[in-house]
């Protein structure tokens, strides 16, 4: 480290307006946007699940278990479950085994065996509800029947029980509002800002006729990068400690006892976009469309990663900014602590891989693009 060269790279920071402008400004101005523009669509819980298909199997001799069952599921249709009967009980495990059914219903023996292959919540919950009406009522129909007193065999109507179906959120883990979501989201975004002044860090240097002179000081050049690089990074630090105040004053988001865990993937995310904009910058010889190209890549990662919008978690998982959003929301909302452990880690290996990339491509070309 040179401090000469962090002190002068600090100050042409602090100097520079545009600084100010897009981390600190431009975040806070798009979470107003977006949550404004978006609240009714956090405000509305939508529930959706794919329908639940059950077969069953039912046994070659007639049995009463079997035979109100038959008629059961013959009624029990519905828009959120089907039943349909298959003859091959192996067919049927792989079936399910598969995914392609919900869940398979083997009766025999005046039991009822139930094998299912990871159904989600409420799909489990819909599963569950109706099972248990039958056994209810064919446990009823049976006494009846024991004591003579005349009764139907399931078969006149069905009850729906799906409106027996309540699913509570685990822990009552409360779902982050519009600003509270893209409070996080632009936090991560101005994170990946810095991809954009990592690619510029030493084109400015060009620009101001300053990089040759640094080359010809006798200072090594992996200390020139490493310099400016922390020079830059110190005043990121300091915007985002300044942003997560104030997110955390004007939009209710509670970062709680892991702030100080949270703090560190964020300063992981900015180490590794700015290393990755030195990185393009120097293995594209300083083009002019460097700005094009990170800028690109760095919607793409926000794109991917859920900071426009909800994605999926497999989705989110191919962007290191949804690793990073995913981790933090976990963190603030369910209180969990075991996914943000490994982010910084992974983004720091990055980061180094980078770093070594950069000093072996400048010392080959002798010097920074």
């Amino acid at each position: 480290m040179n401090w000469g060269i962090i002190k002068k790279q600090l100050l042409v920071e602090l100097r520079t307006f545009g600084t100010y402008i897009w981390l600190i400004l431009f975040p806070l101005a798009m979470i107003m946007v977006l949550g404004n523009v978006l609240t009714n669509v956090f405000n509305k819980t939508v529930l959706k699940t794919e329908k639940v298909t059950v077969i069953y199997q039912l046994p070659e001799k007639q049995q009463p278990l079997a035979a109100a069952f038959a008629n059961f599921a013959q009624n029990a249709g519905s828009r959120y479950i089907t039943f349909k009967q298959i003859s091959n009980k192996e067919v049927a495990l792989k079936k399910v085994q598969r995914g392609s059914k919900t869940a398979a219903a083997i009766i025999d023996n005046g039991r009822i065996i139930v094998y299912t292959h990871n159904p989600d919540v409420l799909q489990s919950s819909i599963l569950a509800a109706h099972f248990q009406g039958f056994a209810k009522e064919y446990a009823i129909s049976a006494t009846l029947a024991q004591s003579g007193t005349a009764t139907t065999q399931l078969n006149d109507k069905v009850p729906d029980y799906t409106k027996q179906v309540k699913v509570e959120k685990n822990n009552g883990v409360k779902q982050p509002s519009a600003f509270q979501y893209y409070a996080i989201s632009m936090i991560t975004m101005s994170c990946l800002i810095t991809m954009i002044i990592g690619a510029r860090l030493f084109s400015m240097e060009r620009q101001r006729r300053t990089l040759a002179r640094m080359y010809i000081a006798p200072v090594p050049k992996f200390q020139i990068i490493i310099s400016n690089f922390l020079g830059s990074f110190i005043l990121r630090a300091c915007s985002l400690l300044l942003l997560m105040f104030v997110v955390s004053k004007f939009f209710a988001v509670n970062w709680g006892s892991n702030v100080i865990l949270i703090f560190v993937t964020f300063l992981s995310l900015i180490m590794f976009a700015m290393l990755l904009g030195i990185a393009i910058d120097i293995l594209a010889k300083g083009a002019r469309g460097v700005t094009t190209i990170t800028s690109i890549v760095m919607q793409l990662f926000l794109f991917f990663g859920g900071a426009y919008f909800p994605v999926s978690h497999n989705q989110a998982m191919f962007s290191p900014a949804g690793w990073v959003l995913i981790a933090v929301r976990e963190a603030v909302y369910a209180k969990q602590v075991t996914t943000i452990a490994w982010v910084p880690g992974i983004l720091l290996l990055l980061s180094s891989l980078l770093v070594i990339v950069c000093v072996a491509f400048s010392r080959r070309r002798g010097g920074v693009a």
